[in-house]
Order: C-alpha cells, then structure tokens, then sequence
C-alpha cells in the first residue's frame, strides 16, 4: 500500500463559476492550454497570457539571459493583450513560472485588480533562476516545486502534474520494458549508456537522446566534460514526433527519468509516469522522500552506476490508489493552487510543515 495520507482529498472539484481568471503561463507541450481548459471546465471565464509571449528565438535566449533588456518589449505586449481582454476585474491571478513577469506588472495588476487573488507557481530550480524570487511578495500565495526551496524562502511546497485528460495507458500492449525520449543535457547520455550495458539482452529498450544540431555536439564536447568522447551516433539530431514519442510512451513498462543535476524537485515525466499507471526508474534519490513512494512501482538508480533488476522491468505496476492519481493530476494541483489551506506536508512522509 503506497503510504500516503487520505486526508484533504475534495469530495468534489473546487468550483470556478463564473469567476474571472487571468491565467499566464508558459507554452510547454500543452500544459497551459490544459491548465485554461481544467479552469473553463469548473465554470471560469479565463484570459490567457503567454509566459514569454513572443516566439523569436532571439526573445526566449533573451528572456533567460537577459531578461531586464527586454522588459518593455514584453510589458508593451502584455498591456495590449489585457486591454483586449476589456476585464474590469479578475477573482484570481495564476502566474505559472513567470520568466517574463516583472515585479512592475504585477503591482500593476494589483492596483488595477484589488480583489483578486494572486498565486504564483515556479516549476524552474531556483538554483537556475533565483531572480524569481523578487516575485514572491506581490502574491498572496507563493509555491515551488522544490521541497527545500520552498522551506528556505516560506514558499508553499506543491510537486508538479500530469494532465489529467490523458487515462491510464496500461490497455496498451508493452512494446518496450523501458524508454527514454529526451534532450541529451548535462549526463544523460551516459547514464543512458551505462545503463544499457547492464540489461539482459532479452529486455526491449528504446532510447531517444536529442541534441538539435551535430555543432551543439562539437560544442558539448569542447565545454562539457561529460561528452568527452560522445559518438555522433548515440544522439538524434531532430525531434521525435509527439505522436511517436507518445506511442513509445504508452508502449513502454517503465520509463527512465533523469532529471538536471541542479534540479531537486521530481519532473513532469515522473508525475507523467505516475497517472499512467507505469513503473518509473529515476536518478532522483529525493524521491523516496515523497509520501507516494513504492519500490514496487520506482526504481532508484545511481547516476554513476546505474542497475535496475530484471524483475522490476518484467512486471507490470500494481493500479494506483485514485486519491493518489487524482492528487497529481492537474484538477488535483488547481484545486491546491487555489486553497487557503497549505497542503505542503501532505505530499512527504517527513510529517510536519515546514
């Protein structure tokens, strides 16, 4: 039995209607338009904005590096966008992440909105953008993915989602016992490559290591003490498809995730793996941490040396509780979003917050 608490899961969804939600939120493989559907479908009416909201390539290198130089391009065009809107007044403020979101326009929007409430949601490490920080105290509610992050700067703790419009995919017959689709950063492909040596040669895999361009690979190689001797042919130079690289997902027992070695909040595709029903194995240690944890479902690797049994890639997963599934689904992460009360505590086994 997966040990997690049957406290403070809703008899039924938080209902929205007829609040007004402005809604910004970066474009990532569909997850804001999930987020303003699972909001529309409570009965809000919602306004979206795109966390970085122009798509030159120029702008997002811009908007990670030097966000300050392109402040009144990005403020100009959120200002058009909300006098589009024509919104006398919001009920809610959800920033997801807030790349492009200035401290400016959020006091803003405050001024403009006095009955609002605003929550802010960061899903990037903070080891990677500490300025989100200066964020924090315009909202009423802050969270972060990061179980110590949040504890260190009083941030709510809330792990991430998975949409839940996608079912439980185990009517699909296994074509793979593990798979890994991803961008080839940091130590991924060696972590690939090790592990692969250790499996039977019976146990099906499928790996999909992404670089987008062979010059990315020469530059890794002159800058990334990891890719000293990396082989073109270990590495794919276009994307997989979301078709294919769902259809490989679905066929898969187990998936492999491998998060940033600056990263210590758990990954999409780990709460991605949990709603499908699947068995995860994971370089994240932390994850033992997390009160869903069960070995029979998620195997801890070491990124050095990594090994998983024959027998966990042989198996199937056991079904998951439904309080567990409906917990990190994304009704499950709106309906915390948007409570008064701080559910940090209840996504570990450590007991009390902070």
């Amino acid at each position: 039995m997966i040990g997690v608490s049957q406290s403070k899961m809703p008899a039924e969804d938080l209902s929205l209607a007829g609040a007004r939600v402005l809604l910004i939120a970066p474009r990532f493989f569909g997850y804001d338009e999930a987020m303003a559907r699972e909001l529309t479908r409570r009965g809000a009416h919602v306004d979206a904005m795109a966390d970085r909201p122009l798509s030159s390539p120029w702008y997002h290198a811009a908007a990670r590096f030097l966000p300050s130089q392109i402040r009144g391009i990005t403020e100009r065009h959120y200002r058009k966008l909300l006098a589009g809107f024509a919104r006398s007044s919001y009920d809610h403020v959800l920033v997801v992440n807030g790349q492009t979101v200035s401290p400016g326009l959020i006091a803003e929007l405050r001024r403009k909105h006095p009955g609002a409430r605003f929550t802010f949601y960061l899903w990037d490490s903070l080891a990677n953008r500490a300025s989100a920080l200066e964020l924090v105290p315009f909202f009423d509610r802050a969270f972060s993915f990061e179980p110590e992050a949040a504890r260190r700067h009083g941030l709510r703790f809330r792990p991430l989602f998975f949409d839940d419009h996608a079912s439980e995919t185990s009517g699909h017959a296994n074509e793979y016992d593990i798979s890994f689709i991803g961008t080839a950063h940091t130590d991924r492909h060696r972590v690939v490559e090790r592990l692969n040596a250790t499996l039977a040669p019976d146990l099906r895999r499928f790996w999909y290591l992404y670089l987008q361009a062979p010059w990315v690979l020469r530059a890794y190689r002159l800058t990334n003490p990891h890719f000293r001797g990396a082989q073109a042919e270990q590495f794919r130079f276009a994307p997989l498809s979301r078709a294919e690289s769902q259809r490989v997902f679905e066929t898969s027992r187990a998936i492999l995730d491998i998060e940033h070695l600056r990263q210590t909040g758990l990954t999409m595709r780990t709460l991605e793996v949990l709603g499908a029903g699947k068995k995860l194995v994971t370089t994240n240690a932390a994850i033992r941490d997390y009160a869903f944890y069960d070995p029979a479902r998620i195997e801890v690797i070491d990124r050095a040396c990594p090994r998983v049994p024959d027998s966990f890639l042989r198996t199937d997963a056991a079904p998951l509780a439904p309080e567990v599934r409906y917990r990190y689904s994304l009704a499950g992460w709106i309906d915390e979003l948007l409570s008064d009360e701080d559910q940090s505590a209840v996504h570990l086994k450590s007991g009390p917050w902070p």
